[in-house]
C-alpha cells in the first residue's frame, strides 16, 4: 500500500529544464512515494505497478539522477516487448531532444 502522501510538485526536480520535461503540476502516487529514493539516492528499486500507473516516469526519475550526477554515463532500458521499445524510442527523442541526450535503439532481430 501507498503512505497517504501529498502530490509532490514538478519542482521538487529543483532543475528548470528537469521540470519543463512534465506538462503537469504534481507527481502521482506512486511516483511521489518514490520520488526521494530515486532521485536522492543511489538505492536500487524493484517498481511492480498496473499499466497507466506512471512506471515510466519512476524510470525517468532514475535516469535524470544519473544524468545529473554523471552526465557522461549511459543508461539502458530493456523493454519486453519491440513495439513497446519503439514506442518509448519515439517519445524520449522527442522529450529529451532539449537536454541533447541521444536515444538509440539496440535490437537482437537479424
Amino acid at each position: 500500500d501507498l503512505l497517504d502522501l501529498t502530490p509532490l510538485p514538478i519542482s521538487a526536480l529543483q532543475h528548470p529544464k528537469y521540470e519543463a520535461l512534465y506538462p503537469y503540476p504534481t507527481f502521482n502516487p506512486i511516483q511521489t512515494q518514490l520520488f526521494h529514493v530515486l532521485y536522492h539516492t543511489n538505492a536500487n528499486v524493484l517498481l511492480g505497478a498496473p499499466t497507466g500507473s506512471g512506471k515510466t516516469i519512476v524510470a525517468e526519475l532514475a535516469l535524470l539522477r544519473l544524468k545529473l550526477q554523471t552526465p557522461h554515463r549511459k543508461c539502458v532500458y530493456i523493454a519486453p516487448l519491440k513495439s513497446l521499445a519503439r514506442e518509448r524510442l519515439r517519445e524520449w527523442q522527442k522529450k529529451l531532444r532539449g537536454l541533447g541526450w541521444k536515444v538509440l535503439e539496440l535490437s537482437g532481430d537479424t
